[in-house]
Order: C-alpha cells, then structure tokens, then sequence
C-alpha cells in the first residue's frame, strides 16, 4: 500500500510516545471540510486550534490517496479521550447530510482506500480491537456524553462504518 508522504511544518511542542502495543481502536473521521481540502491545509486549521502537528494519523482525499499524518508511534490528538489507544483516519470531506457544508458521500475511490488501510492497520497493530466513528466514543466509553458528543465521521460515513468492521474481520479470520 502505497502512503503519500507530506512535509508538515515541524511540530511546535515534542510528540509523545507510545509502544505500538497501546494501539486498540482504529477511529474514523471526516474533515468535516470541502473534499478540495488538502492535509496542508488541515494541518494549519488544526494549529490555528491548539494542536502542534496534525492530529491525525492518516487522511484519505476523494480520489482514495492515502497520506501520512502524525506518526503512529506518537499518541495521537485526533479523538478526545481516546487519544493515547488510537490511530485515527480522517476522510476528507464533508459526509454529514443535514449539514450546510455536505458534499456527498464518500467516493468509492476514498472507501475502497479505506478499506485497504484499516486491513493495513490491523496487520500492522494486532493490538486494534476496535473500530468505530468518532462520534462513538461518547457512547461507548463514557457516561457523560455531552463532553464527547459529535457526529464525526458524518452520517453518511458513520453508516458505512459496520460494513467496514465486517469486510475486515472476514478477511483477517482468512489470514
């Protein structure tokens, strides 16, 4: 699998370390963003809000290129209050439907690349137990969810997530 690399500025504060051991939860995003976004470009939105580097550990844009974000092997900042157990993608673009900014659902070309780096991603962390949309950790992991809540990845993502967990357990159970 091929992963674009992208030359982030530095990070404005060392990263924090972590084995890949500490790696459960494969947690999916939407940038929430027109699908023209680049990760350049979310990076600086992210700095403007206090992050040192972008917070996620990969970004798929609509024609299904997969680049590097933050490095796994440092916690990641993309999924409060899950941050030092996962790695996080973000699918670029808007997939909330009564969103102002909705730009339609993922392409094909973005889930089939999707699809491949959770495969990738599981292979290369056995420690993932879990994948789930953002918007989940409220529910699963904490009383409070007024403090979690989102609808990160998006309806129209989030739908498709259960599919995804399927087709990658199938395949792993054949390895």
């Amino acid at each position: 699998m091929n992963i674009a690399t992208v030359n982030y500025p530095a990070p404005t504060s060392p990263f924090t370390p972590r084995s890949a051991g500490a790696i459960t939860d494969f947690i999916v995003h939407h940038s929430a963003g027109p699908k023209s976004q680049t990760p350049m470009q979310i990076d600086a939105f992210e700095r403007t809000e206090g992050d040192i580097y972008i917070p996620y550990t990969w970004l798929i844009d609509d024609k299904g290129t997969i680049y590097s974000g933050r490095p796994p092997e440092f916690i990641s900042a993309a999924s409060y209050g899950r941050n030092a157990e996962s790695v996080a993608v973000c699918l670029i673009g808007n997939f909330q439907k009564d969103d102002k900014g909705y730009n339609g659902p993922p392409s094909t070309a973005a889930l089939n690349s999707l699809y491949d780096l959770c495969l990738y991603a599981h292979k290369k962390y056995p420690s993932i137990i879990r994948t789930y949309p953002h918007g989940s950790i409220a529910h699963l992991f904490f009383e409070d969810d007024d403090n979690y809540a989102t609808e990160c990845a998006g309806d129209q993502l989030n739908a498709l997530v259960p599919g995804i967990k399927s087709r990658i357990s199938k395949l792993l159970v054949k390895k």
